[in-house]
């Protein structure tokens, strides 16, 4: 079972919280967007980093979480309050 999501709200930049597990590497999500996942040693995501609050770089973020199974929350604004 997953552990729940935590959000943290840097002031322009966020990092979405999977879990607790030690960061191997970081990964960045496409070229053209200001998104990184973080992977633990068998490459799971640890967590993922917007660097922008910007609406594409969210739908970005987005896709890619869910892509990969996992929960982003649809107004990240609100879920850091």
């Amino acid at each position: 079972m997953r552990e729940p999501i935590q959000i943290e709200d840097n002031g322009n930049a966020g990092y979405v919280h999977y879990s607790r597990a030690e960061i191997a590497s970081t990964i960045d999500v496409r070229p053209d967007c200001a998104v990184a996942a973080d992977v633990d040693a068998d490459g799971d995501i640890v967590g993922i980093e917007f660097l922008s609050f910007d609406v594409e770089i969210l739908e970005c973020a987005r896709v890619y979480a869910e892509s990969h199974d996992l929960l982003f929350p649809m107004d990240i604004r609100k879920a850091v309050r």
